[in-house]
C-alpha cells in the first residue's frame, strides 16, 4: 500500500511517520512498516518524440494531460516508451467509446486494461510498479475488441510518469 501527497510547493520538505500506538479492530498489533519513499516523477506527454505510434492519431481535449492525447481503435495498433526507473504509470482515458488494451513490458504481458466507463474520465493512471531499478520499455496494444457495454474499440495515451 502507498500513500501519495501531491499538490505540495516547489520548494524543501519533511515528512514525518509518527506511529501512534493505535491499531484497527481487526489488526493484531500496532508497526508500522516504511519500505520507501519516491520523490518526484518523470512525466512524458503523447507528444513527446520519446514516445513511439504506428497508426494513432492526435487529438485534443482541455482535460488531458498538456490538452492532448493519442487514440487508436485499430487491432494491434502500438504505442510505447523506454524509461528508467521501478514504476510506470501509463496516463489514459475511460469513456463510452473506450475498448480494451494490452500492457506488455520488458516482452511480459501484464495483463488486459478495460477501458470502458459510462461517463468520459480523463487523466487515469494505470500504474505497473515493483520494476528492478534500470531501463525498461512500456507496450500499450490496441486489442480492437471492448466490454459488451461500449459503444467502440479506442485506446487513449495521455501521457507516461515514471518514476
Amino acid at each position: 500500500v502507498s500513500e501519495s501527497f501531491s499538490g505540495l510547493t516547489s520548494a524543501k520538505h519533511r515528512i514525518i511517520i509518527k506511529v501512534t500506538g493505535t491499531k484497527n479492530a481487526a489488526s493484531t498489533g500496532t508497526a508500522v512498516a516504511v519500505d520507501a519513499f519516491v520523490v518526484g516523477a518523470a512525466t512524458t506527454e503523447d507528444s513527446s518524440t520519446k514516445v513511439s505510434y504506428d497508426t494513432w492519431a492526435g487529438a485534443s481535449s482541455k482535460s488531458a494531460s498538456g490538452r492532448a492525447y493519442r487514440v487508436s481503435g485499430k487491432a494491434n495498433a502500438t504505442s510505447g516508451l523506454s524509461f528508467s526507473g521501478t514504476s510506470v504509470q501509463w496516463i489514459t482515458a475511460t469513456g463510452p467509446v473506450y475498448g480494451e488494451a494490452e500492457v506488455i513490458i520488458d516482452g511480459v504481458n501484464n495483463g488486459t486494461v478495460d477501458l470502458y466507463s459510462s461517463t468520459v474520465n480523463w487523466q487515469i493512471a494505470e500504474t505497473y510498479s515493483g520494476l528492478a531499478s534500470g531501463p525498461h520499455t512500456i507496450v500499450v496494444k490496441v486489442l480492437g475488441i471492448k466490454n459488451a457495454s461500449s459503444n467502440g474499440t479506442k485506446v487513449a495515451i495521455d501521457a507516461f510518469v515514471v518514476s
